[in-house]
């Protein structure tokens, strides 16, 4: 179930409204995805565990969160399916709904369109067959195209890890059509334990990309985490600048400046109205022993050529044991593969601030499994101005 819960001071304070049921045929629901159109409606897609595989499931809200409409599942390719890590995003012009996922069955991103978020139309596929598809992302240009992003793996043979492509497609027509797919980059696949997309301590770290518009130039910045060339350094964070014809506008920048081979990892990014560039990240810089973790915000004033870096937890924290337990799976939670800490950390931005949001630990939990307690995730918030008075800002 995805749990739901609601600031009306700012972020200073936030109530907790339970979870929100999954559809009436399923299961239940992960992979939460928010937005919000200009009409003020909030968008949630998500994942929905049915009976015939993982569908793509939208809810309403039409009063800034207090309460949501049912969910509702959305049209899906015919026969087997298995969806993945969907999103949805809105039009800030048209108010158009879209919703992009990726189906692992038939290695396929597939997106979804509603004018009023209710009727969704038998989904298009930009991309169908050959290497996997993953972590497929979606952002709306100007003069409303729209861009997807997804990541392939790549053949092996370039020293220092396993290769990935970052390849995109364009939608002219509000992605009834997708032009043909391009490679725009390059990134190393984190690997560790003979595990391909895992760090050193057993914890999955999937390269997601996160993507966003610039207000003003038309180009996409687009930020995902790499391995070092040199097979020390297992996870940075890199941030792209690509023009509407899906090129680079310039090399990817590392922008992670702590000098040592600590992991920084699933980085989220977004952008203000003014072009002020913030991603958000998790860091373990502050532990040379490359175990406990920090969320850190860069930002960048400049269009993304230099980034100036800010520690925004107070204290590190550790994670839950999600390896070795004494479970199916080695995880504490023995519905959830080892190494799953969840890929939830997301940001976005207003005139004024950047708002964050993590997964962390602070307390411990005590059940019958962990009668000396064990540490518990929660999900953590904070608001940072987008221009920082301080030395790093």
């Amino acid at each position: 179930m995805i749990g739901h819960a609601l600031s009306r001071d700012g972020g200073v304070s936030f109530q907790d409204l339970g979870g929100i049921p999954p559809c009436s045929t399923c299961l239940g629901s992960t992979n939460p995805s928010l937005a919000r159109a200009p009409s003020g409606v909030l968008f949630l897609a998500n994942l929905q565990d049915s009976l015939y595989g993982n569908r793509v499931g939208v809810a309403r809200s039409y009063d800034g969160g207090e309460t949501f409409t049912p969910l509702v599942l959305i049209p899906s390719l015919k026969g087997p399916t298995l969806a993945d890590l969907p999103q949805v995003v809105t039009s800030p012009t048209t108010g158009e709904v879209f919703v992009i996922w990726t189906d692992l069955l038939r290695k396929a991103v597939l997106v979804s369109s509603s004018g009023d978020g209710q009727n969704f139309r038998e989904p298009t596929t930009v991309i169908e067959g050959g290497a996997p598809k993953q972590f497929a992302r979606l952002v709306v240009g100007q003069e409303g195209v729209l861009y997807c992003f997804w990541l392939e793996p790549l053949p092996t043979g370039l020293v220092g890890g396993w290769r990935g492509g970052i390849f995109g497609s364009r939608s002219f027509d509000s992605g009834i059509t997708w032009a043909s797919s391009v490679k725009v980059m390059e990134i190393l696949l984190p690997t560790a334990r003979g595990q391909v997309g895992y760090l050193w301590d057993g914890i999955r770290a999937l390269p997601i990309p996160s993507v966003a518009t610039a207000p003003n130039s038309g180009l996409i910045y687009l930020a995902v985490h790499s391995a070092g060339p040199d097979g020390v350094d297992n996870a940075d964070v890199i941030v792209a600048a690509i023009d509407p014809e899906l090129n680079l506008a310039s090399p990817p920048v590392k922008i992670d400046d702590d000098g040592t081979s600590t992991d920084q990892f699933l980085p989220t990014l977004a952008i203000s109205p003014t072009g002020v560039i913030g991603v958000a990240f998790y860091d373990r810089r502050v532990d040379p022993a490359n175990k406990c973790t920090d969320l850190f915000l860069a930002r960048s004033y400049d269009h993304g050529q230099t980034f100036h870096i800010e520690r925004v937890t107070t204290s590190s924290f550790a994670w839950p044991p999600i390896d070795g337990q004494a479970t199916p799976t080695g995880h504490y939670d023995p519905l959830r593969r080892a190494g799953y800490i969840g890929d939830y950390i997301d940001i976005d931005a207003d005139g004024t601030f950047f708002y964050l949001a993590w997964a962390g630990t602070k307390d411990l939990i005590f059940t019958p499994n962990y009668p000396d307690g064990r540490l518990d995730l929660d999900v953590f918030f904070a608001k940072v101005p987008i221009y920082n008075p301080g030395p790093n800002g």
